[in-house]
């Protein structure tokens, strides 16, 4: 069974630390966009957000991946790469099928 949480950006470490947990998920795929703005914020959150999500991966017994792409990119520019953030979903799977049970 795949289900999909959409989570507003600054839930994401929770949801999926709290999915990681759940006896009944297998791996965690997050998926999106840092775009750039006037200053290099986008820098931070990009970088903030594959620390934390590593984090969760590294702590649970359970797969999470990081589909989120940019940061250095304008909203059009990470509309044409949304498939490689999509990647995330079927590595997340394999990691799933591949990795020993705890």
């Amino acid at each position: 069974m795949t289900a999909v949480a959409l989570v507003v950006a600054q839930f994401y470490e929770e949801i999926a630390d709290r999915l990681a947990r759940r006896d009944d998920v297998d791996a965690v795929a997050v998926l999106g966009a840092v775009v750039t703005g006037d200053t290099d914020h986008d820098q931070v959150v990009a970088h903030t957000a594959a620390q934390r999500l590593s984090d969760v991966g590294l702590g649970r017994d359970t797969p999470v991946t990081f589909g989120v792409i940019g940061p250095e990119m304008s909203a059009a520019e990470a509309h044409e790469r949304i498939e490689y953030g999509a990647e995330a979903v079927p590595i997340a799977a394999e990691l799933a099928e591949t990795l020993p049970s705890a």
